[in-house]
């Protein structure tokens, strides 16, 4: 070979990018557009049954008179107050369920005994509806912040604590055995074993107690008032405003995407490695 020839090669894993690496961008692409696609369909349906049907256009207005309302929402400082009160009541819901189902669920999970003696337990108050308890916590804590914050806390409790104790349970008893001869303590083996092991189980339960939970402070807001997006739909709806109210219906599903996307994006950096990822990368 030349050195002419050689000066023209291109160096390995440089040049042109791969077929496959270009069209995963494309699906990439495509997949993040989805949610959108999704709502302007969604859209487009409701003006179709308007127009067929008398009923429903007498109870539901226009999808263009609810985007000019929403307009009209973004610059209003009721409805950030909203926004910040059922934030707020998610924020530390979902917090609060992060801080003591994780250690929980390990604890657990590490134990044979204790694993068995809770797994009935929680599988029997698992299908419980959050509203279930709402009586109760409004004699409790009144239909203040503390009660959509409780509701958070427990829509988000399970999602975290199931997935933590399924990532534990998952992890390959080889890899704690040889921590073990290695002398890695209990503490040890959890801190540099068990949580990275299990930690896409982890993410994956974030993920949806952060949906659960966001759910959970609006609907505590519409059922007893409480102080957000869910009581401010109430009183919309109340006083006879249905484009207005439709239009912070809109407000709020886009709030719970935008949540989704931000957990999503945190989410594929974040465990980039482990090799799971690795595996799904290659």
């Amino acid at each position: 070979m030349t050195t002419a020839e050689a000066a023209t090669m291109s160096p390995p894993g440089r040049g042109r990018p791969s077929r496959r690496r270009i069209g995963s961008g494309r699906f990439a692409g495509v997949r993040g557009a989805q949610p959108l696609v999704g709502i302007v369909l969604f859209l487009a349906l409701v003006e179709v049954v308007r127009a067929v049907s008398e009923p429903v256009r007498a109870g539901v207005p226009s999808m263009p008179a609810v985007l000019g309302h929403l307009g009209t929402q973004l610059v209003d400082t009721v409805f950030w107050t909203a926004v910040g009160n059922t934030m707020t009541a998610w924020g530390v819901g979902l917090l609060l369920a992060v801080v003591i189902a994780v250690p929980l669920a390990v604890l657990v999970a590490l134990s044979s005994a204790a694993y068995t003696a809770t797994s009935m337990t929680a599988e029997v108050l698992r299908p419980i509806p959050p509203v279930a308890v709402i009586p109760l916590a409004v004699l409790l804590l009144g239909s203040g912040v503390a009660l959509a914050t409780l509701l958070a806390f427990i829509g988000a409790f399970w999602p975290i604590y199931l997935q933590t104790t399924y990532g534990v349970r998952s992890v390959d008893p080889v890899m704690l055995r040889t921590a073990r001869v290695y002398g890695l303590n209990r503490r040890e083996r959890i801190l540099n074993v068990v949580l990275p092991a299990a930690t896409p189980f982890v993410a994956t339960g974030l993920r949806l107690s952060a949906a659960a939970a966001l759910i959970l402070a609006v609907t505590g807001g519409i059922v007893t008032g409480s102080p957000g997006l869910g009581a401010r739909i109430t009183e919309l709806q109340s006083g006879g405003a249905v484009a207005e109210m439709y239009a912070l219906v809109v407000a709020t599903g886009l709030v719970g995407v935008l949540v989704n996307r931000i957990f999503h994006m945190l989410e594929a950096p974040t465990l980039q490695w482990h090799p799971s990822r690795r595996r799904e990368a290659a």
